[in-house]
């Protein structure tokens, strides 16, 4: 028997932005067709499988969630799907009484929705699936792992991987630090492999694996491979299958000649999301040139845009040098002459891993704060 591992869809990412949609409807395609041509009878879903945990919008119901299991349902091949409930599929952030997918379970025949700590035999392998873990379930869990299984499949936080996983944002990296979090130790009793969802970058650290997820959702995960894994419980032996699309691009142009080999090759990455980081050494009219150029191009692309380190380290020096006071009239300047809430909406768009939800909510406190500060200062 051979089981299909997939993880972290967040159907409805990016606003539910279309380019998404039909980039997960070309995954799911793949997916389901390797399941057929390869005579696949299970998929395990490893969480996430909607993106804002509070709205699923009617459409991302019908083009992505029903269209893949649909698909199932319709495969003579597949036989049953066991989907973990992760945190974005969770209404509440400690109960799983209000989850999506278990809302969606008494629609669809070969689904098997997982949201308690469950123990399941395949193929004479035993096997224990978690959901995601928090406050009122980690203790059940802890316990159960104390007996011997063969797989663990859940949506782990896990502190082990801290360093292992270098691209990841500073933000995950506390998250993944925290005390609470789970360690390698933890499964000591998992005889041959562990595979979780919840990190988007695939990695993978002794028996532990970190599926990742099936496409780039972020500029962390620009230059990383994504897809899915597929697990022989007749050898148990595992394979990472790569989905060859790459969505983010990220390019340092230290120098013109960087930007001019970033133009002859502009083709490969039309459709996409690319973001230049231009260097320190750049002049100011090079930079305007950069500009220039990237503004004429920049409709072959899903998103062309650029951050200048330059304008970052003028700043940064020139403050240095104020006193007190200057200090707060040179930030005052700025907060009158730039639209401040919209440079944080974009570096939050672009450099943040998290679900819409949350960066409308980041974006909802900047404001207040952004306006309280004025209004006190005047």
């Amino acid at each position: 028997m051979k089981i299909a591992i997939f993880t972290d869809l967040h159907a409805g990412i990016k606003k539910g932005n279309q380019y998404f949609v039909d980039k997960q409807k070309e995954f799911i395609d793949k997916l389901i067709n390797d399941c057929e041509e390869n005579k696949i009878e299970v998929i395990f879903f490893l969480g996430d499988f909607i993106d804002n945990r509070r709205f699923v919008d009617i459409s991302i119901l019908q083009s992505v969630i029903d269209y893949f299991f649909q698909k199932v349902e319709k495969s003579e091949t597949i036989k049953k799907i066991f989907a973990i409930v992760g945190n974005h599929d969770m209404y509440k952030g400690n109960s799983f009484e209000f989850n999506f997918l278990s809302y969606i379970e008494k629609y669809y025949e070969k689904l098997r929705v997982i949201d308690t700590i469950t123990k399941i035999k395949l193929n004479d392998r035993k096997m224990i699936l978690a959901p995601y873990l928090h406050k009122n379930n980690f203790k059940e869990f802890d316990e159960a792992m104390e007996n011997n299984y063969d797989y663990c499949f859940g949506h782990f936080n896990v502190s082990d991987f801290y360093n292992h996983l270098s691209k990841m944002s500073e933000k995950l990296k506390r998250s993944l630090k925290s005390a609470d979090n789970l360690s390698l130790s933890h499964f000591a009793n998992i005889k041959k492999a562990v595979f979780s969802g919840h990190i988007h970058l695939r990695a993978e650290k002794e028996n532990f694996v970190y599926v990742g997820s099936p496409l780039q959702y972020s500029y962390e995960q620009a230059g990383s491979e994504t897809g899915y894994y597929l697990l022989d419980l007749e050898t148990d032996k595992y394979e990472f299958v790569s989905q060859p699309v790459q969505i983010f691009h990220k390019f340092k142009i230290n120098e013109m000649n960087d930007f001019e080999e970033f133009e002859q090759n502009k083709e490969k990455y039309y459709n996409t999301y690319t973001l230049l980081i231009l260097g320190n050494k750049l002049t100011e009219k090079e930079v305007e040139k950069i500009q220039d150029r990237i503004r004429i191009m920049s409709d072959m692309f899903e998103h062309l845009d650029f951050i200048d380190n330059n304008i970052i380290d003028d700043i940064a020096m020139e403050l240095e040098k104020l006193d007190d006071d200057e200090y707060l009239e040179k930030i005052e300047s700025f907060l009158r002459d730039e639209n401040v809430l919209k440079i944080l909406d974009e570096f939050i768009d672009i450099h943040f891993e998290m679900s819409e939800e949350d960066k409308i909510n980041i974006s909802n406190r900047f404001n207040v704060i952004y306006n309280t500060c004025l209004s006190e200062r005047k």
